[in-house]
């Protein structure tokens, strides 16, 4: 988003954005790959299902696996939404993103409802996030902003290397609020056997969690 601001101050800016953009789209979308790929190589080592405590629940391990890797596919899709906002389309992309949370919880509904099965609910999710980030980053960026058309060379080791050690700080911050956030969950789910005692717990977060971020946008 910085880099996109900057952009619009200079000389030749849509040239240079699209030239940033399609660096940065190949990079998200080659880390997006191989962490797809170190999580099922993971998953095939350590089955969700036995890990968390629910080796009794039928397609277990599949809904996990389709949500986790649904999620990692929606990777690209914060470049999207940044140009959108840099460029002052930040309601077009959020109308989007809405759309996708609207329709995902609709289908998790009627799958609930329909099949009662952990799988349908998962797949309905994952599926809403998946085709929207899909038709923006594919078709709608490209017609809202033409500049983007054309090819250009990849980016060099050398400027992906400086990306990675720019964000590290960023990581290193994101993941230290994610383990303090969902860690006594995990271990709820490793060490205690009641399901319905894990879901208790894990819908008192939620709501904490909802609470939480009522607060944040009110400020």
């Amino acid at each position: 988003l910085n880099w996109s601001s900057r952009f619009r101050s200079q000389a030749g800016c849509d040239r240079r954005s699209s030239r940033f953009y399609h660096a940065m789209f190949r990079l998200m979308f080659g880390y997006t790959g191989l962490l797809v790929a170190a999580m099922l190589a993971l998953f095939a080592v350590f089955p969700p299902s036995r890990t968390l405590g629910f080796s009794g629940e039928p397609n277990f391990d599949l809904s996990f696996k389709i949500m986790t890797v649904g999620m990692a596919l929606t990777i690209p899709g914060n470049l999207i939404s940044a140009l959108y906002r840099a460029r002052g389309s930040y309601g077009r992309i959020g109308s989007f993103q809405a759309l996708a949370l609207a329709v995902g919880q609709i289908g998790q509904v009627v799958g609930i409802m329909t099949t009662s099965s952990l799988l349908a609910v998962t797949i309905a999710f994952a599926a809403a996030q998946i085709a929207v980030n899909a038709f923006t980053a594919f078709l709608d960026v490209h017609r809202q902003f033409p500049f983007l058309r054309g090819s250009f060379r990849g980016p060099s080791w050398r400027w992906v290397t400086a990306q990675f050690r720019g964000a590290f700080p960023f990581a290193v911050s994101n993941l230290a609020e994610f383990g303090l956030s969902y860690l006594s969950v995990m271990l709820i789910g490793i060490f205690v056997s009641d399901r319905i005692a894990i879901a208790q717990w894990s819908l008192t977060r939620t709501i904490v969690n909802l609470l939480r971020q009522v607060g944040f946008q009110a400020t």
